[in-house]
């Protein structure tokens, strides 16, 4: 599924204000790295001389080398914001979860200095569900006039509540990463007379991979024809020997397809009727696994992490427990035209939630954009 670039044609006008991007961009893949690019991307098909990106990402997963790439490039980014010719300055970066937010102080620190106005993309629940000392921070350093981008319309009512009605908040919705909806006939999901379950993330016991091994197995002792598709990274020893144990099974009935992108990710998404995701991590959003599934017309299940439930409102099934889920999928309700039904509710909702973020995108450069061209 290829990136949709936010369409800026109507903002005209040459501008005389820098504008800077500060976020983490591909690789890795994940869902706030694709936006970063996407959101960059849609600025610089407007003002592309008036456009400097910081790609922040850290160059490794060592430990040390981790955070001593991203101090210097975070260094880097404050001081090219500092020493800027340009009187008139906008900032876009991404909050940072964790000890990450001593990075946004130091952006902040410039961006403040020079006056600039400033966009914070939220991409993480926790602070938003709770009160966070760190956020609080954050957010007093970045001031009032600090524009705050959230995923849904219960991500900005909880940062609301928690931190005051008096901060500035747009919605940009995930579905804004969907460059279009895949033509699936509902029908072709049920096939051989056996469901296939699919996963896919970064294979972590938080993420839910050992939950959907477990899943799998228990269904498997009960008799029901499924299979697995399961892709994603993993560093986990007890996982990777899961998985070595698993693949003894043959491919019939179970594959590990490692990471999966471009049309090797949509292959995996196509055969995949049931997708599952039973996250516990503790800063889960809206996936945009879940979306991508949704747009192939796999009937999605989640636990209610973060703000899933506002994705499945309409369509898949929300679970607190592995049980759950259990007695759900192994359920004589689970019908072949069950499935199809839901597969087609699950393609129209992804369908929604990409025209209305496709929409919310537009409003979010079209914002930016103006305001850099002097305003």
């Amino acid at each position: 599924m290829t990136q949709h670039h936010a369409d800026t044609s109507k903002i005209t006008g040459e501008s005389h204000r820098a504008i800077f991007v500060v976020a983490a961009m591909p690789p890795p893949v994940h869902g706030q790295s694709v936006m970063n690019l996407i959101v960059a991307d849609s600025i610089r098909n407007y003002s592309p001389n008036n456009l400097t990106i910081s790609n922040i990402a850290p160059s490794s997963s060592n430990i040390l080398v981790y955070h001593l790439s991203r101090i210097s490039r975070v260094t880097i980014a404050s001081l090219r914001i500092l020493f800027s010719p340009r009187r008139r300055i906008s900032v876009y970066s991404v909050y940072e979860s964790g000890f990450g937010f001593l990075y946004n102080l130091l952006i902040l620190i410039s961006a403040r200095v020079r006056m600039a106005d400033v966009f914070i993309h939220h991409h993480t629940s926790e602070h938003c569900k709770r009160h966070s000392k760190r956020f609080a921070v954050v957010n007093w350093m970045a001031g009032v006039h600090a524009k705050h981008i959230v995923l849904s319309d219960q991500m900005k009512s909880d940062l609301q509540d928690t931190y005051g009605t008096n901060l500035l908040i747009r919605v940009v919705n995930n579905g804004s990463c969907l460059s279009g909806i895949p033509k699936i006939d509902p029908n072709h999901k049920i096939f051989d007379g056996s469901i296939s379950l699919g996963h896919l993330s970064n294979l972590t016991p938080e993420k839910g991979v050992a939950d959907v091994l477990s899943i799998f197995s228990e269904l498997r002792s009960r008799g029901c024809p499924v299979r697995l598709e399961l892709a994603g990274p993993t560093a986990d020893p007890s996982i990777e020997k899961a998985i070595a144990e698993f693949s003894a099974l043959g491919d019939n009935y179970f594959r590990y397809w490692g990471p999966v992108f471009g049309e090797r990710k949509a292959d995996f998404l196509s055969k995949v009727d049931i997708f599952l995701f039973p996250s516990r991590y503790k800063y889960e959003a809206q996936p945009l696994v879940l979306l991508e599934s949704m747009a192939y017309g796999a009937f999605c299940i989640a636990y209610e992490a973060g703000y899933i439930p506002e994705l499945l409102s309409s369509t898949g099934f929300l679970a607190c427990n592995r049980e759950e889920i259990i007695d759900f999928l192994s359920s004589s309700a689970l019908t072949p035209t069950y499935l199809i039904g839901e597969s087609g509710r699950a393609i129209a909702s992804s369908l929604q939630f990409r025209t209305e973020g496709r929409r919310q995108l537009e409003l979010l450069i079209e914002d930016i954009c103006n305001k850099a061209q002097g305003g």
